[in-house]
């Protein structure tokens, strides 16, 4: 989602830009025309896409042109990090309380919303539906991941192979991988993608979901549920907005900011299918 805003104040029109990796969904729009009913706006163009990668290399590539890029990034967690280490983030923290969680000391991203992963299965299967890893194997025709390495959407399902290292431990997680490898899921360039392969019956089990994804399909009628396998649990993560450098001084921009993190962006953000609200 790519939104171009126009934004009236005492001093005339002030303009911001906003790349969401959010994509078309209920909610997204009501959490924009939110902020838009606390400021004048003059124009609100949108261009909506699902992915997070193509919104990091629209970034780069217009500061490698020296072209106008976005003001404010929301995107999955991981991307936000990644630009955070790439140097392309400013420092910013809202004046509204938020949870200490939502950011770290480096102050270059926000946590606006919690989103998860977890496997999928579609009801098709009936009464074969399996409780381990090890009896996913057993079905291993009708497993489906997103490719891991070689995805040129995002890479969601490789943080939550990684992360569940942590949970698992050391030698249950190689165990998973090596059972993974043995499956050998055919591959997706997209989550969407996959999910949607699911819904029309040439896959039946998603190895990992991302709930912004799997909840637009069930608003939409899919017959997909929500897997539980003891080896691959929901995992809970951020949609995160960054603030860019060459934005770091758009009063603009930190009222969009602010707005994500107030009561009133919550309750908006809280709305929108697959992501939880950071507050109450």
């Amino acid at each position: 989602m790519f939104l171009s805003m126009q934004m009236t104040g005492a001093k005339g029109a002030k303009h911001i830009s906003v790349y969401a990796s959010m994509g078309v969904r209920r909610g997204v729009s009501d959490l924009l025309w939110s902020f838009r009913r606390k400021y004048t706006l003059e124009e609100f163009p949108a261009y909506l896409d699902d992915h997070p990668f193509p919104v990091l290399k629209r970034v780069e590539g217009e500061i490698k042109a020296n072209l106008p890029t976005a003001d404010i990034v929301i995107a999955p967690h991981y991307l936000l990090l990644q630009m955070k280490h790439k140097g392309l983030l400013a420092k910013y923290s809202p004046p509204n309380a938020i949870p200490s969680f939502a950011q770290d000391s480096s102050r270059t991203w926000m946590a606006i919303g919690i989103t998860s992963m977890f496997p999928v299965y579609s009801e098709r299967l009936n009464g074969n539906i399996p409780n381990s890893i090890k009896e996913m194997d057993g079905l291993r025709s009708k497993v489906g991941s997103q490719a891991v390495l070689t995805s040129s959407a995002g890479n969601l399902t490789a943080y939550y192979l990684c992360a569940l290292k942590r949970i698992l431990g050391e030698d249950k997680w190689r165990e998973v991988l090596k059972i993974v490898g043995k499956i050998k899921p055919a591959t997706y360039d997209c989550i969407d993608h996959l999910l949607q392969a699911l819904e029309a019956g040439e896959k039946s089990i998603a190895l990992a979901a991302y709930s912004l994804a799997f909840y637009r399909l069930k608003e939409e009628g899919a017959h997909l549920q929500q897997l539980k396998v003891r080896e691959l649990p929901r995992l809970y993560t951020f949609t995160t907005a960054g603030l860019l450098k060459d934005a770091e001084d758009s009063i603009s921009a930190h009222h969009f900011l602010d707005f994500l993190a107030s009561k009133e962006g919550q309750a908006a953000i809280g709305k929108i299918w697959g992501i939880l609200p950071l507050t109450g």
